[in-house]
């Protein structure tokens, strides 16, 4: 049975890349909180609600301007951790943009969070995204090789 907060998570991941694909920038960043911190792969980390909120504002003027319309899909939401107030959460993304006349171009990869219970829900504290790379293979001591050591062994004998 899934608990009433990790479906609040998850439902927090649906609604934040729902609000980045209809270009409504200030429903996305109220998903963060004032502190919150970005990190993607090989950019420099962002902080603060209003940076990250530029900086998304920046990725989807440009999009625009390319003629595209990306939308994320957010799939296999897993609640690493929630103790009432703090949260971890990992899940896959993959990304899709249409193109006239084209194939999609298609990506995946994961996003991995931590939250925070605010007064009106779950606020995302820190949202780390990743592409996948196939010259980047899952190998041991990979991002998600922690993520996996969490996870409880379901092994029997």
């Amino acid at each position: 049975m899934v608990s009433e907060s990790a479906r609040d998570i998850q439902q927090l991941l649906y609604q934040l890349v729902l609000a980045l694909d209809e270009n409504d920038l200030e429903l996305f960043a109220s998903y963060f909180s004032i502190d919150a911190e970005l990190h993607i792969d090989d950019i420099e980390p962002i902080y603060g609600r209003e940076a990250i909120q530029s900086y998304f504002s920046a990725r989807r003027e440009r999009r625009r301007d390319n003629g595209e319309r990306p939308r994320h899909l957010v799939s296999n939401v897993i609640v690493l951790a929630e103790d009432g107030s703090d949260a971890s959460s990992l899940a896959y993304v993959t990304g899709v943009i249409p193109l006239s006349g084209n194939p999609p171009i298609v990506t995946t990869g994961w996003y991995l969070d931590r939250m925070r219970r605010a007064q009106r829900g779950w606020q995302i504290t820190r949202h780390q995204i990743h592409a996948d790379n196939p010259d980047r293979a899952a190998t041991p001591g990979s991002p998600l090789s922690d993520v996996l050591s969490q996870l409880p062994s379901k092994g029997g004998g």
